[in-house]
């Protein structure tokens, strides 16, 4: 990123349409033609004596003056403007669209894109794509996807909701390194801009469903708080801010139900790019502090931190960084896996650019794709756990919370779930995950917490934990039992933070 950034005035951008089009003589006529026949109009008015024949060479006339008045400012040039902390869209004199920084997701320069029953001059509406086109020809052509889909009056009596946007410039390349430059900092949805080959064909806009896979972007080392997307091309996630320290981190953590005290002061750390281990008896208090870590149930006491969101202070920017499959996964029967995919892609506002792509990776990558378009009602267990896990991936979190992940699950798809858990690790993601499955957890995970009767009784390595009950010979399994026999929560071990 420049080391001087672009001033906050105003900074404007136009499409001047070239003689070699072949529209511009086309519309060069019309307009041509109509401002000849607007005097015959006018003689032919003063010399009709009819009120009703008045009245329609009026009319007449006011329609060819609403024809030369739009088409001959949006021929000659089409004029754009980034003012503030907003990208304002103009086209002649009838058309204005605003369009906050903040709510852009990706934005590239994609020319040759023609649509099927859309003009290619003027202001259009693409229904199937959710696109506004404001256009002025097929080159130099920049697309938008939007975070969130917009409202904008496309005429007088038309309104249209987009989820993005094409429109001309001149100099795609300096549109887009104002954007770069004035994007807000600190935006938690993923904001890619991207410059296309100039003058390369582009396929169907990533809109609403169709398009191309997100091109690779690199770490952000500027410093701005900006999230990139780590590709990879099963899983991908969102890298938030990470100057915060900690994925997660829980304080004296609490809860109370009457006078029972199920969660008892447990505090919590986990890195980014760790997998680590949520180890209890029934009844310990596990799914209570995942339902805390994740606000589902509010804490009688202590802190949750999301990437350094204080999760009561800010609930929905920590809740967007992480996902949640719980021990029994909540799914909508009356719904296939890829509407119910894409449904918590819409709840969590996923950017649309690429999104259909995303959803057909992760329905392949969790051995879903040749149920894809069945109900889930009619799916297994471990196919409703799967579909369930890839919905809570599909917005790329920052941390992954899984109560029993492998529960029901056939050795095959464990194997896979496992497999994309160790992905999402390499990639930066931390997870936090409960089992009882033992040996699942000493395989997979980086540290774990051992907690019994909702207290802390040991956390660390496999080797830590050896090193802590004085049982350097034992398994994982050997150390759980003996630390959570009769008062053994009482009495504990050390944790090692």
């Amino acid at each position: 990123m420049p080391s001087h950034p672009l001033p906050r005035n105003s900074l404007t951008f136009t499409y001047h349409r070239k003689s070699s089009d072949l529209s511009t003589f086309v519309y060069g006529f019309v307009v041509l033609l109509l401002m000849c026949e607007i005097p015959v109009f006018v003689l032919l008015l003063l010399s009709l004596k009819s009120p009703v024949g008045r009245g329609i060479v009026l009319a007449i006339i006011a329609l060819e003056l609403l024809a030369v008045g739009y088409l001959l400012p949006s021929m000659l040039f089409m004029k754009h403007s980034i003012r503030g902390d907003n990208l304002i869209l103009r086209f002649g004199i009838f058309f204005k669209g605003v369009v906050p920084l903040g709510n852009i997701a990706s934005v590239e320069q994609a020319d040759g894109i023609r649509h099927k029953g859309l003009v290619n001059f003027g202001v259009d509406y693409d229904r199937k794509h959710s696109l506004l086109c404001v256009m002025a020809g097929s080159k130099s052509t920049i697309l938008i996807a939007l975070s969130r889909p917009q409202r904008f009056r496309l005429s007088l009596f038309r309104r249209a909701l987009v989820s993005g946007m094409m429109f001309n410039v001149d100099e795609p390349e300096r549109l887009l390194e104002a954007l770069r430059q004035r994007i807000p900092a600190g935006l938690e949805t993923d904001v890619r801009i991207t410059a296309a080959g100039a003058g390369k064909p582009a396929p169907q806009p990533p809109l609403a469903g169709a398009g191309e896979p997100a091109p690779e972007q690199p770490a952000d080392d500027s410093g701005s708080g900006i999230p990139h997307a780590v590709t990879n091309p099963a899983i991908a996630f969102v890298r938030p801010d990470t100057a915060a320290g900690w994925a997660l981190e829980t304080r004296s953590l609490e809860k109370y139900y009457g006078s029972f005290k199920a969660v008892d002061g447990i505090d919590l750390r986990l890195q980014a790019g760790e997998i680590y281990g949520f180890l209890g008896p029934n009844g310990a208090g596990k799914t209570t502090t995942m339902n805390m870590v994740t606000g589902l149930l509010r804490p009688s006491g202590g802190e949750v931190a999301v990437f350094g969101r204080d999760l009561r202070r800010e609930p929905l920017a920590a809740k967007r960084l992480l996902g949640y499959v719980a021990e029994s996964p909540v799914v909508y029967d009356r719904l296939t896996g890829r509407e119910f995919v894409r449904f918590s892609a819409e709840l969590y506002r996923t950017p649309r650019a690429g999104l259909a792509e995303r959803i057909e990776q992760l329905l392949a990558a969790f051995d879903l794709a040749d149920a894809a378009d069945a109900l889930i009602r009619t799916y297994s267990q471990g196919m409703r756990r799967k579909v369930a896990l890839a919905a809570a991936v599909i917005h790329s979190p920052g941390l992954l919370v899984l109560d029993e992940p492998t529960n029901g699950v056939d050795p095959r798809g464990a194997w896979v779930i496992k497999n994309l858990l160790h992905t999402l690790a390499e990639q930066g993601a931390a997870v936090l995950m409960s089992t009882h499955v033992l040996e699942v957890a000493e395989n997979m995970c980086d540290r774990v917490a051992i907690i019994d009767q909702g207290r802390m009784v040991a956390e660390g390595t496999i080797a830590d934990l050896k090193a802590q009950s004085r049982m350097p010979e034992s398994n994982l399994e050997q150390i759980f039992l003996a630390l959570t026999g009769p008062g053994s929560a009482q009495e504990g071990v050390g944790a090692t933070g």
